[in-house]
This record gives C-alpha cells, sequence and structure tokens, in this order.
C-alpha cells in the first residue's frame, strides 16, 4: 500500500504539471519505481525551491553540490550530466501522507510560481 500510495501521488502530480515547462519523472518500459523520490529539473531551481518552501511545500535538493566535488571523492573528472543535474533538479514531497489535496496544492504553486 506504501508503494501504490506514492505511486498514485506521483502519477497525479505527473498529470497536473506536465504541461509546465519542467523535467518530470517518468517510468520506462518493464520498470517498476518505488517513487521514493519525486525528482523534477528548472532552470532557476533555487529560487523555485525557496517559493515553495515559503509556500510550506517540503521540497528540496538532496545533491547541490555533485559528489565527485565533495571533499572526499574531489575529481577532476568532468562530469557534465551531473554538475547540470546538481544545479537544476528538486525533489517534491509525494510520500503516502501527502493526500490528493495536498498533491493539487503543491501543483498550484509551481503553476503559480511559473
Amino acid at each position: 500500500n506504501f508503494l501504490k500510495s506514492r505511486k498514485r501521488n506521483a502519477v497525479l502530480l505527473s498529470k497536473l504539471i506536465s504541461d509546465l515547462n519542467v523535467v518530470i519523472p517518468s517510468q520506462r518500459k518493464n520498470e517498476n519505481v518505488n517513487w521514493y523520490l519525486y525528482t523534477i529539473a528548472t532552470k532557476k531551481r533555487d529560487k523555485f525551491l525557496r517559493q515553495l518552501n515559503e509556500k510550506g511545500i517540503g521540497a528540496t535538493s538532496y545533491y547541490p553540490i555533485p559528489v565527485h566535488k565533495t571533499p572526499f571523492y574531489k575529481s577532476k573528472t568532468k562530469l557534465t550530466i551531473t554538475d547540470w543535474s546538481a544545479s537544476h533538479v528538486i525533489s517534491l514531497p509525494i510520500h503516502p501522507k501527502v493526500t490528493q489535496k495536498n498533491i493539487e496544492f503543491i501543483a498550484k504553486t509551481i503553476r503559480d510560481i511559473l
């Protein structure tokens, strides 16, 4: 039920924001996603994230610093997609305690911001 609830929330949120200028997650053929995170990408991530948080939405950026640039892994390797992701993606709440009303509020807030 836990996984079904997250999937239901992910499907609803995708439906409500699919026409916006953000990259949304998708489930590929023959793939079973657990929807632990619902991560979107947007050009103005920091401002967008701040505005979501100001509205009480627990959105976050889990990896604002690419792993290969942290002190432990510091590397000269160029990982352009990883660098891009670190500055563009945020995760939105879709866990089982998020209600349909919450998802609709998240979608409306995203629409208002964009």
